[in-house]
């Protein structure tokens, strides 16, 4: 746009506990969250991207992608998304 590069906003990210072996999957829990911790990495590394948003906190019938439980306790995800909450100042 006009020679330079908009701001990008990335919406509904997250990875479903029931894709186990997609791209958008994992297998368990913990790698849920370190799929979340390394495209997190990623993501802050490009001055491009002005916003981003786990799709939700709770699974529901479109998939197994919380990062808390049904419960409302927390998975290892959150805590991932605490400690870049934290780390970029929120």
């Amino acid at each position: 746009v006009l020679g330079a590069i908009p701001p990008v906003y990335i919406t509904e990210f997250g990875y479903d506990l029931g894709r186990c072996g997609q791209v958008e999957g994992a297998c368990s829990q913990q790698e849920q969250a370190s799929e979340l911790k390394a495209a997190y990495e990623v993501f802050l590394a490009d001055p491009h991207v002005a916003g981003i948003w786990c799709y939700q906190s709770h699974d529901d019938p479109g998939g197994q992608w919380g990062y808390m439980n049904n419960d409302n306790t927390t998975r290892p995800a959150f805590n991932v998304l605490s400690s870049v909450a934290i780390a970029e100042g929120q």
